[in-house]
This record gives structure tokens, C-alpha cells and sequence, in this order.
């Protein structure tokens, strides 16, 4: 939140010049659109490097999330300060519920959109440090055309670049005999390359939530792209 809000101050009045809207809708879907826009470009390497992931709708979103948090915000100040008013809390608390119903439900659906969240793979402190320079120089050279900006973002990209191609040798030729640790339940993995194969109980492949937060995470950090799914109930004979 810290790195958002730095974004904001630091690039939205960037943003927001490039365009004078003319009229009171236009200038306000662009004031979001710049606020949405600068947040990301702040923290949008930090999404890389802890949840291994870039929400693609993300200015989609905002344009919804953005206003009605802002009524949220303003609602939950006005029943603190009206709590023991009679009716008027009652207002703001019918209020507040359904802001945060609607809030809750936009947020669910965009969720729901085809491709609404890119998967990027882990990457290390070294790679998300290249990412900022890179960002960086590039939004810098953007502002004042500094040669030296693009220089800064040049040398970072191919520092990126040859850092990924390590990154991807080292998948390609790993080897892994992982023991999951899931409640209630057993499951194994075994990983050469980017390819995986698990095998679990009834109870992993029953619920998908299970393999999406106790197995998924870690076979994207490894760079899977292929994986087969075999259940421990009967006695299993892998053929080497």
C-alpha cells in the first residue's frame, strides 16, 4: 500500500497531464484512469515477486473499485461519528453494507473474466530490483528524454534478460521429490524439468482449492507447464 501511494504522488500528475478532458465525465474517468495507472506501475514488480501474478484488468476494475471505496471510506468516518444517532447510523450502515456488497461483487466478478490474472513465475530480489531500474529509467527518459535514463533502463533489461535465462536452465533441468503438506490429506510430486507429475487422495482432487493453494503456487514458481494427476486410492506402478 506504502509503494501505491508513493506511485500515486510520484507519477499520477505525470499521467494526468498527457490529456485535458473537456468536460466532468471524461475528466473524471481519466483521473482514475491515471490513479490506476500510476499505482500499478508502482507496484506491479512487487506482484511478480510475491504472488507470481499481474491482474490484466486492472483498470477495469478500478474504474469501480476506486469510487466505491472512496464511499466506504467516508461512510465508515460518518458512523463513527454518528453511532449513537438514532436512524441517521442506521442510514449509514445500510449504506456501508451495500457499498461493500457492491465493492465485494465487482471484485468477484472481474475475477471470474477469462485470462483476468497472468501468471509470471517466481523471480528473485536480483530481478525484481532490474524490474524497478528498468521501469525506472524508462518512465525518467519518458519525463525529461535524458539519454542517460534510457541507458539506465537498457543495461537493467539485459541484466533482466540474462538473469530469466539462468532462471530458465535452472528449471529445465531440475529434479524434485516434494512431500506436500496439505490437512487432512497426502500428496506427492515429483518434478524433472517443467514437467510434474502428483499423486493424491480422493480429497485433493475433490476439492480444487487444495491443489490451488497448497501444490499450485509452488509448481508455478518451478515453471510447470505440464503436469499429471494420478489418485494414491489403489496401489500406483510408475514404469521408469
Amino acid at each position: 500500500s506504502y509503494t501505491a501511494v508513493a506511485g500515486i504522488v510520484l507519477i499520477e500528475p505525470y499521467i494526468r497531464e498527457q490529456y485535458e478532458p473537456r468536460n466532468w465525465l471524461t475528466r473524471h474517468l481519466w483521473g482514475l484512469t491515471a490513479v490506476s495507472l500510476a499505482a500499478q506501475i508502482a507496484t506491479f514488480p512487487l506482484g511478480f515477486y510475491y504472488f507470481q501474478q499481474f491482474p490484466t484488468y486492472f483498470l477495469l476494475a478500478n474504474m469501480v473499485v476506486i469510487p466505491l471505496s472512496t464511499v466506504v471510506m467516508y461512510a465508515g468516518m460518518l458512523l463513527l461519528l454518528f453511532a449513537a444517532v438514532p436512524y441517521i447510523s442506521d442510514v449509514i450502515v445500510a449504506l456501508l453494507q451495500g457499498t461493500l456488497f457492491l465493492l465485494n461483487g465487482s471484485v468477484k466478478l472481474t475475477e471470474t473474466l477469462p485470462g483476468a490474472v497472468l501468471q509470471t513465475g517466481k523471480i528473485g530480489f536480483s530481478q525484481l530490483i532490474c524490474i524497478y531500474l528498468l521501469t525506472g529509467g524508462l518512465f525518467l527518459f519518458w519525463i525529461n528524454k535524458h539519454i542517460r535514463w534510457l541507458h539506465l533502463a537498457a543495461v537493467s533489461g539485459i541484466i533482466l534478460f540474462v538473469l530469466l535465462i539462468f532462471r530458465q536452465h535452472d528449471q529445465a533441468t531440475q529434479q524434485q521429490l516434494l512431500v506436500y503438506s496439505i490437512p487432512k490429506s497426502s500428496g506427492l510430486g515429483l518434478i524433472h524439468g517443467h514437467e510434474a507429475v502428483l499423486f493424491g487422495d480422493s480429497l485433493i482432487y475433490n476439492q480444487k482449492n487444495l491443489i490451488e493453494f497448497h501444490i499450485q503456487p509452488h509448481l508455478i514458481n518451478c515453471g510447470i507447464k505440464n503436469t499429471e494427476q494420478f489418485s494414491m486410492q489403489e496401489d500406483t506402478l510408475i514404469d521408469s
